[in-house]
C-alpha cells in the first residue's frame, strides 16, 4: 500500500508541475515532452522489474530523444491566447462539430 501510495503521490504531483508549466510555456513544447516518460519507463522496468532490454526498445528511445531534441529546436515557442469568445467560436464551428460527433 505504502508503494501505491507513493505512486499515486507522485502522479499527482507530475499532474500539478505539468499545469503550472503549461501557464509558463507553449503546449506545443510540453504536451511532445510528455513522451519522455517512455524514456523513463525503459529505464526504470530494467531497473527495478530486471526487465531485459531488447535492441527495439533502445532504438525506439533513442527516436524518441532525437524527435524531443528536433521538437525543442525547431518548435513553435509562442503561446497563443485565446479569449473565451474566440473558443466558443471555435467549439461552435460545423467542422468542429462534425468530427466530435464522428469521433464520439
Amino acid at each position: 500500500y505504502l508503494l501505491w501510495s507513493l505512486g499515486a503521490g507522485l502522479f499527482a504531483g507530475g499532474d500539478a508541475v505539468n499545469v503550472v508549466g503549461l501557464n509558463l510555456a507553449a503546449q506545443s513544447l510540453l504536451e511532445a515532452l510528455g513522451s519522455v516518460q517512455f524514456v523513463s519507463n525503459l529505464l526504470l522496468s530494467a531497473w527495478l522489474l530486471r526487465e531485459e532490454l531488447c535492441r527495439r526498445h533502445i532504438l525506439s528511445t533513442l527516436l524518441i530523444i532525437a524527435g524531443n531534441i528536433l521538437i525543442v529546436a525547431f518548435g513553435d515557442h509562442h503561446t497563443l491566447k485565446i479569449t473565451l469568445p474566440r473558443l466558443i467560436d471555435m467549439a461552435t464551428a460545423p467542422h468542429f462539430v462534425t468530427y466530435v460527433a464522428i469521433v464520439y
